[in-house]
Formats: C-alpha cells, sequence, structure tokens
C-alpha cells in the first residue's frame, strides 16, 4: 500500500467512525491506545516474517481476524502444510513493558525479560483455576518480540521512554552493539524474535501468565529471523486416529519418549539456508 492509498484509507476510516481528522495522530499516539494496536500490529509483523522464512510451496501462512469470545481461543496466526494439510498454531504476544532485569537481586542473575502470555479476556467460570492462562493444546507455538520490555513503565510524558535501570541498559547495549538510546535499544531489541513450544513453557500443562526469556542462551525461547532461516518441520500422521487439518498435536514413540509432532530447526547464517532444510522427525531430549 503507498502512501497515497493509506491516507485515502485513513480518510474514510475517520468518516466512518467519526473520529475527527485533526487529532487522529493524537488518538494513536496515545498511551492508553498504542500498546493495543502494537499488540495487534506483532500478529501481523509475525504473519509477515513467518511469509518471508517459509517456502510458499510448502506452507501457507495465515493471519485470522476472529473476535474470540469469553472461553474460546482464536489462533493469531496459523501456518498450514500444503501437502500434509497439518495445521500449526502461532499465538503472538508483546514483552512485558519494561520487564528487563539485570540485577543479582532478581530470580534469574543473567538478564532476561517477560512474556505477556495470557488470554486478554478472563474467563470467570474458570476463576479458581486457569481463568485467563492458556493451556497446553491451545496453541503449539509462541512467537514474542523483545523490543516491549526496554519501554518504561508508568511514565506521563507523551512519547516512550527507555528504562531507567543504567546497568541493565548497559548490558543490553552491549549485547546488541548499539547506542544507549531509546531508539537504537528500541531498534536492536525489536529485532529480536524468539519463538518457544507451548509445552517447554507449560506447568503442569498450563502456560504462565509472563514466562521469562533470558537474553542469552535460554533453553527454551530460540532466536527467529530472516538470517537464521529456520526451518518448521513435520512429518506423515501416525494412523488414521488424527482428522487431517484439524491441528491436533501428534505424538512418536522413539527411544521412549514422546516427541513432537512439530518443530522448529534454526539453520547456519547463509544464503543457501532453505536448501540445505534438514527434515527433524522428532525433538530428541
Amino acid at each position: 500500500m503507498d502512501a497515497l492509498e493509506l491516507g485515502r484509507q485513513m480518510l474514510e476510516y475517520c468518516r466512518k467512525y467519526k473520529i475527527p481528522q485533526d487529532y487522529v495522530m493524537d488518538i494513536l499516539n496515545d498511551q492508553k491506545v498504542m500498546p493495543m494496536i502494537r499488540g495487534k500490529a506483532t500478529e501481523y509483523a509475525v504473519e509477515l516474517l513467518l511469509r518471508d522464512i517459509l517456502p510458499a510451496r510448502e506452507w501457507v501462512v495465515a493471519k485470522l481476524n476472529l473476535n474470540a469470545q469469553s472461553g474460546t481461543h482464536d489462533e493469531d496466526v496459523t501456518v498450514t502444510h500444503q501437502r500434509t494439510g497439518i495445521i500449526i498454531k502461532v499465538e503472538c504476544k508483546n514483552a512485558v513493558r519494561g520487564s528487563f532485569k539485570y540485577s543479582t537481586r532478581a530470580r534469574i542473575k543473567e538478564p532476561f525479560c517477560t512474556v505477556k502470555c495470557h488470554r486478554s479476556r478472563s474467563d470467570l467460570s474458570k476463576a479458581s483455576t486457569t481463568n485467563d492462562r492458556y493451556l497446553v493444546g491451545d496453541f503449539d507455538f509462541v512467537i514474542t518480540n523483545l523490543s516491549n520490555a526496554v519501554i518504561a513503565g508508568a511514565t506521563y510524558s507523551e512519547s516512550f521512554e527507555l528504562i531507567p535501570d543504567t546497568r541493565t541498559v548497559g548490558r543490553l547495549c552491549e549485547h546488541y552493539g548499539c547506542d544507549a538510546t531509546y531508539e537504537a535499544l528500541f531498534e536492536a531489541t525489536y529485532e529480536d524474535w524468539r519463538f518457544a513450544k507451548a509445552e517447554d513453557i507449560a506447568v503442569d500443562g498450563v502456560i504462565p501468565r509472563t514466562p521469562a526469556v533470558r537474553l542469552e542462551n535460554d533453553p527454551v525461547w530460540r532466536p527467529i529471523s530472516k538470517s537464521s532461516r529456520p526451518c518448521w518441520t513435520s512429518r506423515e500422521r501416525i494412523g488414521r486416529g488424527c482428522e487431517e487439518g484439524s491441528g491436533q498435536k501428534l505424538t512418536h514413540k522413539k527411544s521412549g519418549s514422546q516427541a513432537a509432532a512439530f518443530l522448529m530447526f534454526i539453520l547456519k547464517k547463509t544464503h543457501t539456508a532453505l536448501k540445505e532444510m534438514i527434515l527433524i522427525l522428532g525433538w530428541m531430549f
């Protein structure tokens, strides 16, 4: 979409929903509105990211716009294997605002942040149990972006500010190789996408509301980017018990353990990465 078409659609949007044109940017930049916009934008950013790194001849990436009802779950992004019809459900979540920490007094001693990994609506019928938490099976993978974690919380200025912890900022700048300014660190962390399998972050089958992501060497959250060329892999369904295209989790016994039906494998940073893709049949622990 070019700038002219974007402007035309913005004017039509303002007319349709009775938004004063002179104040549309004030509304969009409001700090109560911006987090909601960025949350929705992350879903589309993940769709574009996966479309870029997954071969279109093998995979169909789709962003569904559904208004989930209480007690139900809608998929943010789905990835369908064209040959088998197998569906991978992807949840898209931002990091918790201002959550980057680097302190010897923290429960995790190395730099880390947390991810907002719970529903936006509560389910009162589950108030005594899971409530707004996801369960294993609601989605297969979660993909997050770490940029929100460097935005200071509880600020009163019109624009976002950098977290005030200079020790944490210094360590982040060292890691990303950038200046200690909001603009530089925000841009650097925005390029840092991570993914995890739902069962790897779950506790007793329930996804924590704000799981932690280590800046370096996280055993669960793996990097995903255009340069690292991750490869989503799959295998044929076992038996006839699962309906094709249902998105149902599959298991396969190997060496006495259950192997995941779908994996991601990070390939070496090379221009020929897609030609060198490795098909993994199970995640061996």
